[in-house]
């Protein structure tokens, strides 16, 4: 899969994933890259008292559980590929099974369901501790931007 792009090793993925967590959005977020597989990677989001939506009720807003299955869908192509290809996001939907509970951290698992040379189509979950009681899951499409040879 050549999607005109520049091969990353593994020490590079690695700096890649310390800059995409500890940068911008995600740096202010805290999200900690957990480890990936085949076709799938994980992050965590400790919990803590600037993330709660709701004052005194220690939830972590719902727009912080967005962001964090949205940020695990954005860095899944360059993992499956092995490759620096942009690919932001297209379209996406969550649906929120319950609130989450007070003070707990947040774990995010993003599966590729799909790659193609334009478009990564992902599956996403977010849990404190059980995937089978999830808070929230989402479906996500992406869009390559990467330079089509002239």
């Amino acid at each position: 899969m050549d999607y005109n792009s520049q091969s990353i090793s593994a020490e590079d993925y690695g700096r890649m994933q310390e800059v995409f967590c500890n940068t911008g959005h995600n740096g202010e977020l805290g999200l900690v890259f957990e480890g990936a597989g085949e076709g799938w990677l994980e992050y965590r989001l400790p919990w803590k008292e600037a993330l709660v939506g709701e004052p005194g009720s220690g939830k972590i807003s719902p727009s912080v559980i967005y962001s964090l299955l949205d940020s695990s869908g954005a860095l899944l192509p360059f993992y499956v590929l092995g490759r620096m290809v942009p690919y932001p996001t297209l379209q996406f939907r969550v649906d929120h099974y319950r609130q989450p509970e007070s003070q707990r951290d947040m774990i995010v698992r993003g599966v590729s369901a799909r790659l193609t040379p334009d478009i990564s189509f992902v599956k996403a979950i977010v849990h404190e501790g059980d995937p089978d009681d999830p808070v929230a899951i989402a479906n996500g499409t992406y869009m390559s931007v990467r330079q089509l040879k002239k």
